[in-house]
Formats: structure tokens, C-alpha cells, sequence
């Protein structure tokens, strides 16, 4: 009985970062109404490095030796938050819940480019079900229009498919709590230098109750312990269950989009999102409809 405690214990940590992380759309959404994109990231990275520094204070050698794969990560990962988080500044925070999902197509295809491995059918079919979720989103009245928000966050599921696979790989080499401080360093250093030379600063930062909620929210709850509790918990559960649970995340981000940003989308862009939650978990749990086939 043990075990199925640990287990349903697990479950219901998985759901409580999948909730938090897609409430961080729609209040970094509003945030960002206050502060620009990068000065936002450097404040949340900032905060999360500081407080990882904590768990890798006696594992220098480990971070030494993690430094290289741990920088490159860094690289794809600060991508992955520049990108989503543009992003949320030309698109509904509901939309970008949904779009951010789409990682799950992407790796499948990723893995025949970088490890050979071929996709499921099930991936195949989870990949035409996000096109027409996809278009769905980006009917507009008789258009489809495909603004720089939903690119931005096209691109940002594409480096979260690469950043999963890489981290796939490192993983099982380098320690994984300092390729994640490393991590943190990295878009923390990037997005600091990005904010210094590349954006505006005659405004300075107004730092009001909404933008330190989101730093606070994202710094803290939404990476360290969120890290933390996937890490530590995940391996009570089984893969299939954990990949439907993470799809409470772009459900969630419709929920608080609607209830504290008031978003309120078309039918046939419910559907659509409908459509790209099917894919996600199409794609995931495919592997135990079809037996037998590859984990691509």
C-alpha cells in the first residue's frame, strides 16, 4: 500500500506544478504590461540562480564538471523563455498555454535528426492534429492569420522538444543539479546582458505588486521548486500517466487566462485547443495503443 501512496502522492505533485506553471501565462502576461521582456527574465533568473546556489554550494567539482554541456542547455533554454515569453506579449496567455504544448510533436522529429531514432504513428498522427488545432487558433473571420506571438511560440515549443532531448542525454553524464544551476546562470547572464544593450532604459523598472508576483511566482515556485518536486516525484508514477498529467498545464493556462485576465476565445479556437491538448496526448500515450514501437 506504500508504494500506491508514493504513487498517488506523486500524481498529485505533478498536477500542482502542471497547475502552477500554466497560471504563470496569464500573470507574466499582465506583468509584462510594466517591465520589458528581459529585464522581466533577469529578475526571475536572478532570483532562481540565487536560490539554487544554495543546493550546489558543496558540489563545485560537479559544476566544474558540468560547466560546458551545462552552458550549452543554457543556451537552448534561455531560447526557450525568451521566445514564450515574447510571445506572450502579441498572444492570449490561453493561446500560449496551448501552443507551448506543441513540444511534444516536435520531439519525435527532433530524435530522428539527432538520434536516429523514428517516430511513432502515433506521433504522426498527434502532428496533424496540432496542425489543425493550429489553424483553428488562427482563424480570424475568414483568415488564417499567423501572428509574431504564435511564431515566437512555435519556435519556443521547437527548442523545448531540443532542450528535452539534450537534457535526455546530459542527464545520464553530469550531475543534474548543477547542469540546472548552470542552467539558471546562463539565462540569467544572457537575459541581464540582453536588457543592459538591447532594450530601453529610460524607463528603469517600475516594480510594481504585479511584476514582483510574477518574479516571485516564476523564480521561485515555477522553476526551483517545480524543478525539485518533477525530480523528486516523478519517478513514483509511470511515464504515460505523468505525460496526461502535464497537459493540465495548457488547460490551466486557458482556466487562469479566463478567470483573472478575462480571455475569452472564439468557439473555433476552443476546438483548436482541444485540438492540440488530443495531440499532446496522442503523442504520448500512442506507444501503449501501438505496441511494440520505438520511444521516439
Amino acid at each position: 500500500m506504500a508504494g500506491k501512496t508514493k504513487e498517488y502522492l506523486a500524481d498529485l505533485s505533478l498536477i500542482f506544478i502542471s497547475l502552477i506553471w500554466g497560471s504563470t501565462f496569464i500573470i507574466v502576461k499582465e506583468a509584462l504590461e510594466n517591465i520589458d521582456v528581459f529585464k522581466f527574465l533577469t529578475l526571475r533568473f536572478g532570483l532562481a540562480s540565487i536560490l539554487m546556489l544554495v543546493f550546489v554550494i558543496k558540489k563545485f567539482r560537479d559544476v566544474r564538471r558540468s560547466f560546458i554541456p551545462g552552458v550549452i542547455l543554457g543556451l537552448v533554454l534561455f531560447s526557450i523563455f525568451a521566445l514564450q515569453t515574447l510571445g506572450l506579449k502579441y498572444t492570449l496567455a490561453s493561446i500560449a498555454g496551448f501552443l507551448t504544448g506543441l513540444y511534444v510533436v516536435f520531439v519525435p522529429f527532433l530524435s530522428i535528426i539527432l538520434l536516429k531514432q523514428f517516430p511513432r504513428k502515433a506521433s504522426i498522427v498527434g502532428v496533424f492534429l496540432a496542425f489543425f488545432g493550429l489553424m483553428l487558433i488562427s482563424y480570424n473571420g475568414g483568415d488564417f492569420e499567423i501572428n509574431i506571438g504564435i511564431i515566437y511560440l512555435i519556435l519556443n515549443a521547437f527548442f523545448i522538444g531540443l532542450h528535452i532531448i539534450m537534457i535526455d542525454k546530459y542527464s545520464k553524464i553530469y550531475d543534474v543539479t548543477a547542469l540546472t544551476f548552470i542552467q539558471l546562470t546562463v539565462v540569467f547572464l544572457l537575459s541581464l546582458l540582453f536588457s543592459l544593450f538591447f532594450t530601453d532604459n529610460s524607463k528603469g523598472i517600475i516594480l510594481n505588486s504585479n511584476v514582483i508576483f510574477a518574479v516571485i511566482l516564476t523564480g521561485v515556485f515555477a522553476t526551483v521548486v517545480a524543478f525539485f518536486v518533477q525530480t523528486a516525484m516523478q519517478k513514483y508514477t509511470t511515464p504515460t500517466k505523468a505525460a496526461v498529467i502535464f497537459t493540465f498545464e495548457p488547460v490551466s493556462s486557458a482556466f487562469f487566462g479566463y478567470f483573472i485576465g478575462k480571455e475569452i476565445l472564439t468557439l473555433h479556437q476552443y476546438i483548436g485547443s482541444a485540438l492540440i491538448v488530443f495531440s499532446i496526448i496522442v503523442s504520448e500515450v500512442g506507444s501503449y495503443i501501438f505496441k511494440g514501437e520505438s520511444d521516439a
